[in-house]
């Protein structure tokens, strides 16, 4: 006789393709929630989980007017209970249009202020200065005559990086710049994807990418401290972790991680989240500058993060807290900090980086060693699950087919790190 499955409240997830949609639609999905996820791509990793109970076409998540126009008619059509952004231009239309959509849908968002504080790069930067939390040395360019003063000031390298990933077009999280050539040719303006005008208006050098220090080492010394805070300040959990190895090698997403723990760490993300008065889902990443022993916070994400799978393996399931935090207040745990020695591993990400790995480094037979060490003490994953092995087998696909779309992206992957 078939098990019949009785569902609390139906969900919708978006980002079809991210892990971390995955990740979450497995912890909700094993929680008896029904999961409904909406793609723009049907050859996606999430579209083939088990724990998936239904999936729908929607419009690019990038057309603003057409997305939300479609969220907010199956919201109103009572298609869904619950929405869960998984990425920083889901929160920001979340935010946007926050008042409309809570009159049919469950959502939770941190205040206007803190988001802005998190997702402008400028505006965490201020922030980082009002509360005393170490980051990169950083210079805002506003025009062209600037642009040239500061290529003539600054000393080489520096990173280029755009001031929001929310509403611009950009590749890349950043590009180094090791000439004040190479400066002047590659530092354009970011283009807007919506709401021209009135993103314009509000934030007028937008499109302008900040000018930031390159830090040495940059990808042997990434950290990443996340969790969860209730809507009285108070933190539920905290952990943190180490970034081993990163997708491309100079400047990319993790594809191995391994918990870490140093106080300093967590005491600054603490000091920063309650500075800005956050609430909600956070993953903080820092780097560690080797030349003054400093930790120094480079990214604020107010929403899951690429390596959730990890911190739901540690104890933390920041999707269910997140959850939980909708109906009722989420009690702290007894020891807010959760220090589990688990290593994570993106591992189809992993293996076809690994020859830029080992390229870019020193002591290269002593890499090879380390490489196949880590890959036996993994315990995370970010797609692989014994018990819900479609996804993985999905990733595979889609990773081969975007090495043989742009092999030359990829090559230069694993020369250049970038």
């Amino acid at each position: 006789m078939k098990k019949i499955i009785k569902y609390n409240k139906k969900i919708l997830l978006c980002n079809s393709d991210y892990e971390c949609t995955l990740a979450s639609a497995r912890s909700f999905g094993k929680k008896g929630l029904y999961v409904i996820v909406a793609y723009n791509t049907k050859l996606s990793i999430t579209n083939y989980s088990k724990y998936v109970a239904e999936i729908v076409p929607c419009p690019e998540i990038n057309k603003e007017h057409e997305f939300v126009s479609w969220l907010l008619t199956n919201a109103k059509n009572h298609k869904f209970d619950v929405f869960f952004p998984t990425s920083d231009i889901l929160v920001w239309y979340t935010l946007k249009y926050r008042d409309e959509l809570s009159k049919y849908i469950k959502i939770k968002l941190p205040s206007e202020k803190a988001l802005e504080s998190v997702l402008l790069k400028d505006v965490t930067y201020k922030m980082c200065m009002k509360w005393n939390v170490p980051t990169p040395l950083s210079v805002f360019p506003k025009s062209k005559e600037e642009l040239k003063k500061l290529s003539k000031k600054i000393k080489y390298p520096v990173v280029i990086k755009p001031k929001t990933h929310v509403c611009l077009i950009a590749n890349k999280k950043g590009v180094v710049i090791f000439s004040k050539e190479k400066f002047l040719k590659l530092y354009k303006l970011n283009r807007l994807k919506y709401s021209k005008d009135k993103i314009v208006a509000k934030y007028p050098y937008i499109c302008w990418p900040i000018v930031q220090e390159y830090i040495p080492k940059v990808y042997e010394n990434i950290y990443l401290v996340s969790g969860f805070v209730n809507d009285d300040n108070r933190i539920v959990a905290i952990t943190s972790d180490k970034k081993v190895r990163q997708r491309p090698t100079i400047i990319g997403i993790g594809v191995y991680v391994e918990n870490y723990y140093d106080k300093e760490l967590i005491d600054l993300a603490i000091r920063f989240i309650r500075g800005i008065k956050y609430t909600g889902i956070f993953a903080i990443e820092f780097i560690k500058d080797q030349r003054d022993g400093k930790y120094k916070l480079i990214d604020f994400n107010p929403r899951t993060h690429h390596f959730i799978q990890l911190e739901i393996d540690k104890g933390i399931d920041l999707p269910n807290l997140w959850y939980g935090s909708l109906y009722h207040k989420v009690k702290p745990k007894r020891n807010i900090y959760v220090n589990k020695d688990i290593r994570f591993i993106q591992l189809f990400s992993d293996l076809i980086n690994m020859p830029g790995q080992i390229f870019l480094r020193k002591e290269k037979i002593k890499n090879v060693i380390r490489y196949f060490n880590s890959l036996i003490r993994a315990r995370s994953f970010a797609v692989f699950d014994r018990t819900d092995l479609k996804p993985f087998f999905i990733d595979i696909i889609i990773q081969l087919k975007q090495i043989l779309r742009h092999p030359r992206g990829y090559i230069r992957s694993i020369f250049k790190g970038e």
